[in-house]
């Protein structure tokens, strides 16, 4: 049914899939938009928004490939622009995200407002201080709110581009309040800056307190930008700064929920990680379907009597095994099949390697 969306079913829906987004009901958000998107797949609207939800449930990719999606089938539309430049901004693609806002400004009476703010903190995060400046003054012009939604945001920018208003305002600025700046600027959602002054902090103080802080914001930023791999590497070093923090505890459980809903929305995926040339392969007893047994010539004791293979290829294989294998210890002779290729190869693994803590420590992510 590929249609075009009336202004009232797309706004009903736009609006069912923000309220549950506001909830943080994001589950019933993809439901809603997946209906939406599966009604009408040839709909930039349905595809963008279908890609706003992908990223609040941090399917990144899904996020992207829809976004762009959405700009394909109308290359033309600002709305479509606009929201896919949301998107890479929120991600920290600002370079990307300038782009679409440059092309939404000068043609969409409802976003042009908008994109000129998220302009300007694009390129104050590129490093275009005094660019982000003007800009600012000009958003301001437009849009009065922006100077008491963000009170201290023209002031950081002053400060970047090194034109102070006094000497008593420097000398009142001391890296001490980076830590508060930053607060400030998650609240603002300016990441950029949050990330900038946590950044000054651990690298001009010496104190453990305002360090361990300072990572903690970085830490916020890097879950606010999606940035999943970089936040888990940060929490693992964060759980010995500040150990029994209630905020590490809560991020902790958001990663291992966010792991948990990737790992059953792409199965494939985890498979074919695990099974990555030269990595040793891991059998994974809860996994109900088994890879397919045929490739692989298992030579212990144990399964000698369920063994397909003659006796003349056993007795040539087990000897090595006999003489040379030690407890605990089994060597097996794996054949891969692969469309170009057939490789064989002997591998020596330690059986306790099975176990579900080994697993751990060879795949974190299981």
């Amino acid at each position: 049914m590929n249609q075009v969306l009336t202004s009232k079913d797309i706004q009903q829906l736009k609006d069912q899939v923000s309220q549950y987004l506001k909830k943080s009901d994001f589950k019933s958000a993809r439901d809603a938009a997946t209906k939406l998107l599966e009604s009408f797949p040839n709909d930039p609207e349905a595809n963008y928004i279908f890609a706003l939800v992908c990223l609040e449930n941090y399917e990144v990719s899904d996020a992207l490939e829809y976004s762009n999606l959405a700009v394909k089938l109308n290359d033309k539309d600002p709305n479509s622009r606009f929201f896919r430049g949301m998107i890479q901004y929120r991600m920290g693609m600002y370079e990307s995200a300038l782009s679409d806002f440059d092309y939404v400004i000068n043609l969409s009476a409802e976003y042009g407002a908008k994109s000129l703010e998220y302009k300007t903190s694009c390129l104050a995060a590129l490093g275009k201080y005094q660019d982000a400046m003007r800009f600012y003054d000009t958003t301001v012009s437009i849009d009065t709110t922006l100077s008491q939604r963000k009170p201290k945001l023209r002031e950081w920018l002053k400060n970047l581009t090194g034109h102070k208003s006094t000497f008593l305002s420097k000398l009142l600025a001391p890296t001490g309040d980076y830590l508060l700046d930053a607060e400030d600027a998650l609240i603002y959602k300016e990441y950029w800056y949050a990330e900038y002054a946590a950044k000054k902090v651990t690298e001009e103080s010496t104190e453990s307190e305002k360090t361990g802080k300072a990572k903690l914001i970085q830490l916020k930023v890097c879950f606010a930008q999606f940035k999943i791999l970089q936040a888990k590497t940060l929490l693992q070093e964060l759980h010995a700064l500040l150990p029994g923090n209630p905020a590490l505890i809560e991020f902790a459980v958001k990663m291992a929920e966010i792991e948990s809903s990737n790992s059953q929305n792409r199965p494939s995926e985890k498979i074919e990680e695990i099974n990555q040339p030269g990595a040793p392969a891991v059998e994974e007893t809860s996994t109900p379907k088994k890879a397919d047994p045929q490739g692989i010539i298992d030579l212990s004791p144990g399964s000698k009597k369920d063994s397909k293979v003659t006796e003349s290829q056993s007795d040539k294989a087990s000897k090595p095994v006999t003489q040379g294998s030690s407890p605990g210890k089994r060597t097996d002779f794996e054949i891969i099949k692969g469309v170009k290729f057939k490789a064989y190869f002997a591998r020596t693994f330690d059986l306790f390697r099975k176990s579900k803590k080994w697993q751990k420590i060879l795949c974190p992510s299981i």
